[in-house]
């Protein structure tokens, strides 16, 4: 090995570890709450738990580690908070709506993976 190859190895895995690194950085990420008629919205790096007053009672849900889930609620069946973390979480009974929205802009237009009619 020469050590010309030993410093192109090196590059190539501190590009690698600097592509990883910043693949999932979502830092502009927004959660937006609808309830009971009303919108809310919570920066996805405001890390917590909060509460919403839905149609039949209090809706507690989580923010962590750019995911967002469902931890309380007053709904029967508790599918909601069965769903774990996700990007979007519905509790129908309670009428409440959690979704992850992550910010997409490049040169101020959105950038999409794909389309569908």
């Amino acid at each position: 090995i020469l050590p010309f190859d030993v410093l192109l190895i090196l590059a190539i895995l501190l590009i690698s570890f600097f592509l990883i690194k910043n693949s999932g950085n979502k830092n502009n990420g927004r959660v937006f709450v609808q309830a009971d008629g009303k919108k809310f919205e919570y920066s996805l790096q405001n890390n917590g738990v909060f509460t919403v007053q839905g149609e039949i009672g209090i809706t507690s849900f989580e923010i962590s580690d750019n995911k967002v889930r469902i931890i309380d609620s007053p709904c029967p069946n508790k599918t909601c908070i069965a769903c774990g973390w996700s990007h979007s979480v519905v509790c129908l009974p309670n009428k409440v709506f959690v979704q992850i929205e992550h910010s997409a802009k490049h040169n101020d237009k959105v950038q999409f993976d794909a389309v569908s009619d």
